[in-house]
């Protein structure tokens, strides 16, 4: 394992690109035909997987549950068996086993399907997910002062409408923070012992970073499934490297993490076949394809535009909370290029808004009487 993260780290070795290794390793979520149990936490290293596998699986009811709460990947179960929410793990897997392995109808398969403890919000029974209520919202980025994000390198704001005027914003390289919400989940929570504001408050990591802020919300309103984050950008160099997260931001500035992912440019190329889009055409969920022959050139100083893959989410937005983009140019440890992609970076990259191109968020957001009953 040492030998191919340093191989990894150096960009040369024997699983770089190596297409026939990633190809029978990959998981066959489309074949799984016996009743399956799968069991996530939001803020777990490998994120919400968990509803990426529902959205995959094709089962009758009763044969796949999810069940996903607040927590960590060192922290499973710590939601569970609380009053107002489902049992212990430990009973929910005896019932599971019974049901499928001994035929006893105790109502396991009843159960759910989706069951989930929304972020900011309590416990959830589904159908499906995403929620078959939200639709998809575009969220421009502008450079506009929120007026609520003086810690970062720019205060934008997130709007219904793209940018007047055309504007650029440069992005310093600057080493994510130990105590950020992104080394929580790749410390599967371990970082605690820092103190539970730098768990959870992602200000500490926005003070390099370009952030987009929306107004407050004057009523409740929900965000459930993929994002995507289509982002205009311009490369200084042959390389250049995006982390971008989504949080709530509350009346007192606590800014939240829901959602997070990164991309380099050159790995920009989109997998039709294994992306999804939204009705009017826009990604919710691009698949970069990996591979030899998938990177892609990066011209210097030519712009370029980016759609960045997030996790899950469902996420009460409450009155007077606010919805952020947060964009930097890294987050150490949690994402890690290797040594000659870093050093093609070395450049600079920047945010270009364009109001002729403009960049935005994508999210499905449940607006209304429906969201206050979310």
């Amino acid at each position: 394992m040492i030998r191919y993260i340093f191989e990894g780290l150096r960009g040369r070795g024997t699983l770089i690109d190596n297409d026939e290794y990633f190809r029978q390793i990959s998981p066959r979520f489309e074949d799984i035909e016996i009743p399956t149990f799968v069991y996530g936490a939001w803020d777990d290293i490998f994120g919400p997987a968990a509803l990426r596998i529902h959205r995959r699986i094709s089962m009758p009811d009763g044969m796949f549950q999810v069940i996903i709460n607040e927590g960590y990947h060192g922290s499973p179960g710590s939601q569970l068996g609380r009053p107002d929410g489902p049992p212990r793990l430990d009973v929910l897997q005896r019932a599971w086993f019974d049901k499928w392995l001994k035929g006893i109808d105790n109502g396991i398969d009843r159960y759910g399907p989706v069951t989930l403890q929304q972020q900011n919000g309590g416990w959830h029974t589904l159908e499906t997910y995403p929620r078959p209520e939200a639709v998809p919202q575009r969220f421009y980025l502008d450079a506009e002062p929120s007026g609520f994000a003086a810690h970062t390198s720019l205060d934008g704001s997130l709007g219904a409408a793209a940018p007047r005027g055309r504007t650029e914003h440069r992005l310093r390289r600057r080493p994510g923070l130990l105590k950020s919400p992104t080394t929580s989940r790749l410390m599967s929570g371990m970082t605690a012992v820092l103190g539970t504001s730098g768990l959870k408050d992602s200000r500490y990591f926005e003070r390099g970073a370009l952030t987009f802020t929306s107004a407050a919300a004057t009523a409740p309103w929900v965000v459930s499934g993929p994002l995507n984050l289509h982002l205009r950008t311009r490369a200084n160099g042959a390389e250049a490297f995006w982390v971008v997260s989504v949080t709530d931001v509350a009346p007192d500035g606590f800014s939240r993490m829901l959602a997070e992912g990164a991309l380099l440019t050159s790995r920009r190329a989109v997998d039709e076949a294994k992306s999804v889009r939204g009705v009017d055409g826009d990604y919710l969920s691009p698949w970069h394809p990996t591979g030899k022959g998938q990177k892609m050139p990066v011209e210097p100083g030519v712009s370029t535009t980016l759609d960045i893959d997030l996790t899950e989410v469902d996420a009460m937005i409450k009155t007077g909370h606010r919805l952020r983009v947060v964009i930097s140019a890294a987050s150490l440890p949690r994402y890690i290029p290797s040594i000659p992609e870093l050093w093609a970076s070395r450049h600079g990259q920047s945010v270009v808004l364009d109001p002729d191109q403009p960049s935005y968020l994508v999210a499905p957001v449940v607006i209304g009487a429906r969201a206050g009953a979310a």
